[in-house]
């Protein structure tokens, strides 16, 4: 099984966080410290032999990609 790569792992310099998120590195974990206290990931069970979808389970990682997503493709 293959590691999961992690494009928030990979985004190291400030540049590159304000360019993907808005937000500089201070700004980011501030808000990442209050998201992380409401953020819980789930897996949704069909059964008990089978769940279905996954969730990021890393809250840091999970708003870098809501933030991503929303300065990507909104105007």
């Amino acid at each position: 099984m293959k590691n999961r790569i992690s494009i928030f792992e990979k985004v190291k310099k400030e540049r590159a966080l304000r360019a993907s998120t808005g937000l500089s590195k201070e700004e980011f974990f501030a808000q990442a410290e209050k998201f992380k206290e409401f953020y819980k990931p789930q897996l949704y069970e069909i059964n008990e032999n089978f769940t279905i979808g996954k969730t990021i389970q890393n809250p840091f990682e999970a708003l870098f990609l809501m933030l991503y997503y929303k300065k990507t493709y909104t105007c």
